[in-house]
């Protein structure tokens, strides 16, 4: 009886620890980043049960281990998107601890590596990441989400949460779909490109009276 009630145990055991070492993967909106910051991400004094030394040893046993897929346009983030991305990443940084690990993959309009399994301690580290990201790819990916979910499972760490944030961006859609027309329009006009890209100008800096008429 004492034998079959350890393998019970230990096959219970077995399954917690598989379940805390899945890379889990979230998906939200944009608009909704910092509220999920805020109900996924708490608080290291709110771990803590002073009653129970065991409890919060089980508690802060796990690190986490996030990789944040965002999608992006083929330019920059826009300056209410950055607003968004910075704040709720400062918030991350002040919820999460140095030994916590980061990185940050870009999809859609942009394909790459933005921050490579950074401590959220490195806060101007990651802000800057996101202030351009064109610049402050560290590496271009043929597919953002699936080269996403390879980064995550590379950096995989049996000893940590590991989650796989997969940010939404509306805006981004409509935006890069409007762009790439601009930008065919352009080239069909004559413009000047290298590398498909538009030298002369950028789709994405001309003003909303001049799209109009461009798309006309």
């Amino acid at each position: 009886m004492k034998t079959i009630l350890s393998l019970v145990l230990f096959l219970f055991l077995t399954v917690i620890n598989a379940q805390e070492t899945t890379l889990t993967t979230k998906s939200l909106k944009l608009d909704n980043l910092i509220s999920f910051v805020a109900d996924n991400f708490p608080l290291q004094s709110e771990n803590n049960n002073e009653d129970d030394e065991v409890y919060e040893e089980e508690v802060t046993q796990l690190n986490y281990q996030v990789t944040f897929l965002l999608e992006t346009t083929i330019s920059n983030f826009s300056d209410e998107d950055e607003i968004i991305l910075k704040q709720a990443f400062k918030f991350l940084s002040n919820r999460l601890s140095k030994e916590d690990k980061l990185s940050i993959v870009v999809y859609s309009g942009q394909n790459g590596l933005l921050l490579d399994n950074q401590s959220p301690k490195s806060l101007k580290k990651i802000l800057h990441a996101l202030s351009d990201v064109k610049k402050n790819i560290i590496e271009e990916y043929d597919d953002g989400i699936e080269d996403a979910y390879s980064h995550a499972n590379s950096n995989f760490n049996t000893e940590s949460h590991n989650i796989l944030v997969m940010v939404r961006n509306p805006d981004a859609k409509v935006e890069t779909s409007e762009t790439e027309e601009i930008v065919e329009t352009l080239k069909a006009n004559g413009a000047k490109t290298k590398d498909n890209s538009i030298v002369l100008l950028t789709a994405i800096s001309l003003l909303p009276e001049l799209i109009e008429v461009i798309k006309k």
